[in-house]
């Protein structure tokens, strides 16, 4: 199954509210979503000023951060572009010495910010991971 980016449905709000206690979900929130891979992915907050958000991943077991800056640009040709710098993501220690692992995870960051925006995105930055003891 592909990403899908849809409405959380009644049935998921108890798992997506499980996933970041401070954020909870109601009938028009939003997530990409994998189910057969055990992905879910939304955004939890920013910095509007400073045009900063915070995405949480949560593939299996695996809390993942990724913090973003985001601009559009209207194209004279071809109608609007999303410009993404990734500033930050921030991976479980678990996860130091897989690259493999590491890859695919931020493989997945770009596929689940492609179908959220389904906009054209130019991926101006993209940060080496950093990773974090397990809470």
């Amino acid at each position: 199954m592909a990403f899908v980016y849809e409405v959380v449905k009644e049935e998921d709000r108890e798992l997506f509210n499980s996933f970041v206690p401070s954020r909870k979900a109601n009938r028009n929130t939003m997530w990409v979503v994998d189910r057969e891979r055990n992905i879910y992915s939304f955004w939890i907050g920013g910095n509007v000023r400073e045009y900063i958000d915070v995405y949480f991943l949560a593939w299996n077991d695996l809390n993942i951060y990724t913090y973003t800056e985001t601009k559009m640009y209207r194209e004279t040709i071809g109608g609007q572009k999303v410009h993404i710098w990734i500033k930050r993501i921030l991976l479980p220690d678990i996860l130091k010495n897989d690259s493999e692992k590491i890859q695919k995870i931020v493989d997945m960051i770009r596929d689940i910010l492609q179908k959220q925006f389904e906009s054209q995105i130019v991926f101006e930055e993209i940060a080496i991971p950093t990773f974090r003891e397990e809470e």
